[in-house]
């Protein structure tokens, strides 16, 4: 949660920045040219050293010749005056005329443009363009011009301008803590990137605010370049910052790795068989073996307990010789004839 708050600012800069590279308006084609005149001169004469005055409570002499170079008719359905600052719109008005221009002809509409609710949308030197819009509410032609609003600074355009500020404030500041307390990364690179945020936000404060106080005409070419430039500064100041020193980090180049006599240099030393916590070894295992059958081999069941359902029967008795022969019982053997004169010793001649 902390860490997505931390990389919001940085997000949100950096849409910002995509989205107004992103949405250049296309150029209008058409069979249609139109000359388009406000307040007596022509749209495309309103540059930065002379806009044109826009004030809430003034309305805007619109006049439209147009020429129709195509075979059929065309007809301008309304004509819309709009300023866009980052791919943003600020401004918007628009006046429906309903003009047809003959095929291979010329025509002519004239209306005032009224502005209202002008202090709330914009202030400051705005870039803009004047269009007319077809039926299908397609532009026609454009004509690109820059304007003077006089509105306040509490407008949307404000608004906007403040909201980038906290942002940008937000990340600088997250940007200047962790370089202070040596949580930036270790690596350059990255160093670089937590500093290139703050410094687009830099950028765009400096978009908003030039044009604000008619200094800047945020123009797509121009605000884009200040933004990039703003970045790349910021970029090169966090990438020469310091490398932060980490506790976690351990230099390789400080750690000795000269090898005991007895230590193998693919596996460790050998471990001690004495040391407390160390793992048995071999011959720890031999010896504490316990004589005998060992308990699990004790309780394996015999073969003959294992064949046969129930408990095992006797085995009968072996037959001797004779029994097998079929002579049964033996005989006692007879007794053999005493020979005088070899009787056997008695206990007294021997």
């Amino acid at each position: 949660m902390y860490r997505s708050a931390r990389r919001l600012p940085a997000c949100s800069l950096a849409a910002l920045v995509v989205v107004g590279l992103l949405a250049v308006p296309a150029a209008a084609q058409s069979d249609l040219a139109a000359t388009i005149e406000l307040d007596g001169r022509e749209a495309s004469s309103y540059d930065v050293n002379d806009p044109l005055t826009l004030e809430d409570d003034r309305p805007v002499e619109v006049r439209v010749h147009a020429t129709n170079a195509s075979a059929q008719p065309i007809v301008v359905r309304s004509v819309r005056l709009t300023s866009r600052v980052m791919g943003m719109t600020f401004l918007a008005y628009e006046t429906r005329v309903d003009a047809e221009v003959p095929a291979g002809a010329v025509g002519e509409v004239s209306f005032e443009l009224d502005l209202l609710d002008l202090s709330s949308q914009a202030t400051g030197l705005l870039p803009a363009q004047v269009e007319l819009l077809d039926s299908g509410r397609a532009s026609l032609t454009a004509v690109p011009l820059t304007v003077d609003v006089k509105g306040a600074l509490a407008s949307v355009y404000g608004a906007f301008g403040l909201l980038v500020m906290l942002l940008t404030a937000f990340a600088l500041a997250l940007a200047l803590f962790r370089l202070w307390t040596g949580r930036l990364p270790v690596n350059r690179w990255g160093r670089g990137l937590q500093f290139a945020a703050p410094g687009v936000g830099i950028g765009l404060v400096l978009t908003i605010g030039l044009s604000a106080v008619r200094l800047f005409s945020p123009e797509p070419g121009l605000w884009s370049v200040l933004v990039l430039v703003c970045g790349a500064v910021a970029f090169g100041l966090g990438y020469l910052t310091p490398t932060p020193a980490r506790d976690d980090v351990v230099d390789l180049a400080d750690v000795d790795f000269a090898l005991a006599p007895d230590e193998d240099p693919d596996r460790g030393p050998a471990p001690d068989a004495d040391a407390p916590g160390s793992p048995p070894t071999q011959e720890t295992l031999v010896a504490s073996e316990p004589d005998g059958p060992h308990p699990a081999e004790a309780a394996l069941p015999s073969s003959d307990t294992v064949i046969g359902p129930g408990p095992p029967e006797p085995r009968p008795p072996v037959p001797s010789r004779d029994t097998v022969a079929g002579l049964g019982a033996p005989e006692p053997e007879p007794s053999r004839p005493t020979v005088p004169g070899l009787e056997p010793p008695t206990e007294g001649d021997r």
